[in-house]
């Protein structure tokens, strides 16, 4: 049987050369096992000064002006994770996200799993917790990538994603089924989820993260596996103040969306969490819920 191809890889990116980590561990991913990995940039400009810088990872072929124009700047990486999926992915095919600015790929080495369950204990966490972020060879960030796709088709979802919070104590469980879809690194499914319900949204990941979670009940996350990023790093889409304003429109919309989906986290009124932790509590919301909600946010 022939092998089967490796999903694509879509970073978008305003070309911003000091915060580009990605490329440092993407050489051996794109050049090794021959990933296609591609970036997508607003203006031509910014496609040509990416490309003078001569990275190994980077092919000419793979990088794609889109552009876009946003309609306000926090909603630029909103309005390219649109185009890219619409342009460079066929419908229902599987892809990878990943940020520009992801430093490390890393995540607990599978000699340290217990045997016959998935949760370590709260000492387990603490014994582990310089393992729990070791950097992965590229060959075992691509098991696990295939391992979340194989978990989304499981599951009967769309999407999936890993830990971005470098905490030990909140990787302690393999698996959560549902949980947000991240696209710092993430698995989807290109099905048709709607990036920009309202034409200024900037919190896209989550949104489609929500959709994806009303419709087929879960959202499932891989904690023993994640990243290290810099939060709100310069050539990005704003400072956490510059966000707030956008990010609170959105959660407003989303807590009238979904009603008992969701809630605001304690002392940031401006981010969301789910009320529900299971695809079994989400399957009794959906029993009550009005998808009209959904529906009429489109365009508003």
């Amino acid at each position: 049987m022939p092998k089967s191809k490796p999903m694509k890889w879509v970073t978008v990116s305003k070309a911003h050369i000091e915060r580009m980590h990605a490329v440092k561990y993407m050489s051996e991913i794109v050049q090794t096992f021959g990933v296609e990995w591609h970036l997508v940039v607003h203006t031509n400009k910014q496609r040509q000064r990416l490309l003078r810088q001569g990275f190994s990872a980077v092919r000419a072929e793979h990088v794609h002006v889109s552009n876009t124009v946003p309609p306000i700047p926090q909603a630029g990486a909103a309005i390219q994770r649109e185009w890219a999926e619409h342009n460079l992915i066929d419908e229902n095919e599987w892809y990878v996200t990943i940020d520009d600015n992801v430093q490390q790929l890393n995540g607990l080495p599978r000699e340290h799993w217990p045997e016959g369950r998935d949760k370590l204990t709260k000492q387990e966490c603490m014994e582990l917790r310089k393992q729990m972020f070791q950097v992965l060879p590229a060959k075992e960030v691509l098991r696990r990538v295939n391992a979340l796709k194989l978990k989304c088709l499981e599951m009967g979802t769309v999407l999936g994603s890993f830990a971005y919070i470098n905490n030990a104590l909140f990787r302690a469980k393999h698996w959560r089924e549902v949980a947000y879809s991240n696209t710092t690194w993430s698995v989807r499914k290109r099905c048709g989820l709607n990036w920009r319900p309202w034409k200024d949204a900037m919190w896209e990941d989550f949104i489609t993260t929500c959709e994806a979670v009303s419709i087929y009940g879960c959202a499932p996350k891989d904690d023993w596996t994640g990243i290290k990023q810099t939060a709100y790093e310069t050539g990005g889409i704003g400072c956490l103040q510059d966000r707030i304003a956008p990010l609170t429109k959105d959660c407003n919309n989303l807590l009238a969306m979904y009603p008992g989906l969701l809630k605001p986290i304690k002392n940031r009124p401006f981010h969301l969490t789910f009320t529900k932790y299971s695809k079994t509590a989400v399957e009794k919301w959906q029993r009550s819920y009005d998808a009209n909600l959904r529906a009429n946010a489109w365009e508003t």
